[in-house]
């Protein structure tokens, strides 16, 4: 520990004394711990020792006199400590999970603490039927929080709801629930937040235990303001009453709003409704309301606040004009205001770098099921984050239908833009069914949208399943169930009939950072491989056309148009491998079972290719190249280009400004090029 010490003082300019001395004591200490390991032959001691062995593995200084640490070095003593810890009852498991916290901001990322760390869980269940390990979870998960890094801390999340999960530890289950759900919230994941409020409601009145009924307004009040910010602002207004009498009921000194400050939102929240449907105009919304506070009457203060004209809720739409106010929704929520009412209903919300859209008809029956499909989906796509599926940044479009002749399909069809579905879901579906389907169908979307092979997808999604990603989309109860257990038949019913405000054609769909698209080099990309296809390409896409380019280049047309493709940042590479393309499709066979990319297209390409082109050939003429518009060739060459990297496109409607984005943010496509001889007369 001292050495550890002197170490770091070193690093930090604290201490004055030679790194070549420290260097020394650092080799001492850990010969010393391997000769002890060697002849000790108690578990518990030598547990120990190999928890001395992997701390010696993070000393700064055991490689030489400049400050190092190999990670791999210590995580192969802790899987030894873990594999003996076994037998060794009396070794302090806890101690070695709450260094694997302090240290989770430094190695978290490492490949070898996720394993390590759900070993160590492992144990500290068997030792303490999973409480200790459950503490542990969640921990680590305040740990990435306080990081700004939600997307682990709802993965050691999900640990911790699993394994409290005991009457004994009800309240830890509570209370992880409810961190999922804000954190859902945050990274604007509404239908996923909604769900795990809505569970922590359930769980907690339903336990119906006095210590834990303070937690009931709690989730309540996470799932009134997780519908807020997904524009359910009906939904809201049903569920006010319930909010403010549970908050009435179960807190101290409910009337002390500054105290409360989270039922303060709720106030404030519904006051921006009120008012901002007053200056959208709906008199049904208005009506709606006052029938709402008339069958579930507020306190009177509370009733008063609401519906004033309050300073708060004037300030938030201070705006004179209906377009000035939905610039200031815009900016503030992840939905549309007043979205849950209409005939029609639409999901949508952005992550991975994918628009994603949800429509269905707006029965209470309809939306409970697609609800439920849309949270299982933003569940995946968060399991899924920190993976590389080398995903289009495209728009994914689903029709949803749900009525009792149904049987559970998802079908592609062909859309205007991005990948499109067809999804229908039996109203009679059992819930294990409906969340079974829900998370196949997600997977099939997400693969649809990769550039990798289906088998390299079906191994990605393989592990996340093995490390509980079913358990993360199943909580208490089906969503659906959940949803019903707090909402009146009567004013659901009533959404449908009510005329949606006025709304601009789209409203901002706000991603979180941490589900950005991934940009940078791709899976396989490095710039000697990018030099060595296109050099192969320069060798291979001319002779097929040498002579036609010979041709092309006396004409003053086809020089302004190189000039101009020069200009727009195509390489001499793109425009030959056009030409080239040009030349092949030319020459395809006439067949009307002819298909790009089939078997005899690429059989084509390679004997042209081979023999390439003769001075006997008829030449290509401007008409050839033109016939179909430029940018359409150069849109059928980003296929072509994916096919060398192994990428693998897969939806029946191309996004090519999509993939266009892959290979040029992630493939040098623009950019990449090696020195070569003069093809083009200089246009100059």
């Amino acid at each position: 520990m001292l050495l550890g010490y002197c170490s770091g003082a070193l690093l930090h300019g604290h201490f004055n004394y030679s790194s070549k001395k420290i260097h020394t004591w650092t080799i001492a200490l850990i010969a010393r711990v391997e000769e002890l390991l060697k002849r000790t032959t108690d578990v518990n001691g030598k547990c120990d020792l190999l928890a001395h062995r992997a701390y010696a593995a993070t000393l700064q200084f055991q490689k030489g006199e400049q400050p190092s640490v190999d990670w791999n070095e210590p995580f192969k003593w802790w899987n030894r400590l873990l594999t003996e810890v076994k037998n060794a009852p009396l070794f302090p498991l806890e101690r070695l999970s709450d260094l694997m916290t302090v240290l989770a901001p430094v190695i978290g990322d490492e490949p070898g603490y996720s394993p390590l760390t759900d070993k160590l869980d492992e144990l500290l269940s068997s030792r303490s039927q999973g409480f200790i390990a459950a503490e542990k979870c969640r921990d680590r998960a305040i740990a990435f929080m306080d990081q700004s890094r939600p997307i682990r801390a709802i993965h050691e999340l999900h640990n911790a709801k699993i394994k409290w999960f005991a009457k004994e530890t009800l309240r830890g289950t509570i209370l992880s629930m409810l961190m999922l759900s804000r954190l859902y919230a945050d990274i604007n994941l509404v239908w996923a937040a909604k769900y795990y409020a809505l569970a922590a409601a359930y769980l907690v009145h339903k336990d119906n235990d006095d210590k834990l009924m303070r937690y009931f307004p709690d989730a309540l009040i996470q799932l009134f303001n997780t519908c807020y910010q997904g524009g359910e602002w009906l939904t809201c207004i049903n569920l006010l009453s319930l909010v403010s009498n549970a908050h009435y009921q179960f807190h101290s000194n409910p009337e002390d709003y500054e105290k409360h400050r989270h039922f303060q939102s709720i106030i404030v929240h519904s006051m921006i409704i009120f008012q901002s449907n007053k200056k959208l105009g709906s008199k049904e919304i208005e009506a709606h309301f006052l029938k709402v506070l008339e069958h579930w009457p507020l306190p009177d203060d509370l009733n008063d606040l609401v519906l004033a004209d309050d300073e708060s809720a004037e300030t938030w739409i201070n705006s004179t004009e209906p377009d000035q106010l939905w610039k200031r929704i815009d900016a503030e929520l992840d939905g549309v205001p007043f979205s849950d009412v209409g005939k029609a209903r639409t999901f949508a919300w952005r992550a991975l770098g994918i628009h994603w859209e949800v429509h269905c008809t707006n029965d209470p029956e309809t939306v409970a099921m697609v609800e439920s499909f849309v949270s299982c989906l933003q569940i995946v796509t968060v399991d899924l984050a920190d993976k590389d599926l080398n995903l289009m940044p495209t728009t994914v479009k689903i029709e949803a239908s749900c009525f009792k002749a149904a049987k559970f399909d998802l079908e592609e069809v062909t859309g205007t833009l991005g990948s499109n579905w067809k999804l229908e879901i039996p109203s009679s579906s059992s819930s294990d069914d409906l969340n079974s389907w829900a998370l196949a169908f997600a997977t099939v979307i997400l693969t649809s949208c990769s550039l990798l092979s289906g088998e390299k997808c079906n191994s990605i999604f393989e592990e996340s399943f093995k490390k509980g990603l079913q358990a993360k989309t199943f909580v208490v109860r089906p969503y659906h169930d959940l949803l019903n257990e707090f909402s009146q038949s009567e004013f659901e019913k009533a959404k449908i009939e009510i005329q949606r405000p006025h709304s601009p054609d789209a409203i901002c769909l706000h991603e979180a950072e941490v589900l950005a698209w991934k940009g940078g080099p791709g899976l396989g990309y490095s710039e000697s491989n990018s030099e060595e296809q296109i050099s192969n390409r320069y060798n291979r896409a001319l002779p097929p056309v040498r002579h036609s380019i010979a041709y092309f280049n006396g004409l003053p047309e086809f020089r302004e148009l190189v000039r101009s493709l020069r200009a727009q940042g195509y390489k001499d590479w793109h425009i030959i491998l056009m030409i080239a393309n040009i030349a092949l499709n030319k020459k395809a066979p006439v067949d009307t079972n002819y298909r790009p990319g089939s078997a005899e297209d690429r059989k084509a390409i390679v004997v042209a290719f081979e023999h390439g082109e003769s001075p006997d050939d008829p030449l290509l003429t401007m008409e050839d190249l033109l016939r179909t518009p430029i940018e359409m060739h150069l849109k059928m060459q980003l296929s072509t280009v994916c096919l060398t990297w192994r990428l693998f496109f897969k939806s029946q409607t191309p996004d090519f400004e999509a993939l266009r984005r892959v290979l040029v943010e992630r493939y040098g496509y623009m950019t990449d090029d090696v020195p070569h001889d003069p093809i083009f007369v200089d246009t100059l």
